[in-house]
Order: structure tokens, then sequence, then C-alpha cells
């Protein structure tokens, strides 16, 4: 299977992709190694089936950031979902191992317009958010907490987590054995 690898501006990224297959779009997220080369035999698997989109994370290997400050675990899925919107691969289905899994579940969260289905693989384990209505999200012995009026946290399933919030008008979920839920 050919692989088609180009250059793209989109969402203040100069981005390196890599494009494969012909089907329903999956986009493969790196983890903190920030090269899509990684993906390089699953990409071809998967490419009998599906249009797979890898990427070099920003800031990473062949995708370039126009300053420092572009390259965060807070900007990564907002950049990613630029990326997709730019190119029209959505809905998609999209994988992400650690880091990269981060930003999965954040697209899934704050863009679900995008997302067809999200599969993560080790997960970050922690969320903090400060804000008025905001929502933390975390899983797997993890901790979730929001500070900010209206505001959601989730934490589980799994033992030993906790979810907390602090304001007016809030909600928090902890799911497990051994769970903490405080909503002060």
């Amino acid at each position: 299977m050919d692989v088609k690898r180009f250059e793209h501006q989109a969402a203040g990224v100069d981005w390196h992709c890599e494009q494969r297959g012909d089907g329903p779009p999956v986009v493969l997220v790196p983890s903190g190694e920030g090269d899509c080369t990684s993906f390089e035999h699953v990409a071809a698997q998967l490419a009998d089936e599906f249009t797979v989109l890898t990427f070099d994370t920003p800031g990473f290997s062949r995708s370039h950031v126009q300053t420092a400050d572009d390259v965060s675990v807070s900007k990564l899925a907002p950049q990613i979902a630029g990326l997709v919107e730019s190119l029209g691969t959505y809905p998609t289905t999209f994988y992400g191992g650690s880091s990269g899994g981060f930003a999965v579940l954040d697209l899934a969260v704050r863009q679900p317009e995008l997302v067809r289905d999200a599969v993560v693989h080790e997960v970050a384990n922690t969320a903090t958010v400060t804000g008025d209505n905001s929502f933390a999200f975390a899983r797997a012995n993890s901790t979730a907490t929001v500070t900010g009026d209206g505001s959601t946290a989730f934490a589980g399933p799994a033992d030993g987590n906790t979810a907390t919030v602090t304001g007016n008008g809030l909600d928090a979920v902890a799911t497990g054995d051994g769970t903490t839920v405080v909503v002060p």
C-alpha cells in the first residue's frame, strides 16, 4: 500500500502527515515520542480497510510550531481537531496511547462531533481543571479535580479513585471499590 507523505498547515502547526488506505477514517495519535513512524506497521495493516492518517506531534520530529508555548498537552487536542477539520477526515476513529490517549479523550469530551470512536491505551491518570462550567475526566486509579461553578468531575471505574469539586452547582462521580467523592 502506497504511503502519501505530505506537509499541511492547520491550527498554527506545520504538520508532517502520512496517509494510506481507503475507507472510513482512522487517526493514530502518537505518544510522547511524537513521531508517527511508530505506527508504520499497524497503519499498513489497517490500510486494507481504512483511510489511516498519522502525523508527528506538534513540536516533535517533522511537525513544527510557531513558539515553544504551542507544545502543550492542553493544546494538543485542539490542534488535532484543527488538522482533521481542515482535511475533512471526520467523524473519525481516534487511537492514542499515553499522552496521545489523553488528547483522544480530550477530543471525545470537547469535540464529540469529530469522534466516531475513541480507543486509548495507558492514558495519564490525573485531570485538574479550574474554571466555571468545566469538566474533568480521569480513569484507572486516578484523580479528577475541578474548581469552578457549574462544573463536573468524573473518576473511575477502578479501585482507589477520587473525584473532587469545589464551587456551586457541581457534580462529582467516582466509581469502583474504595472511591471517594468530595463536594464541599
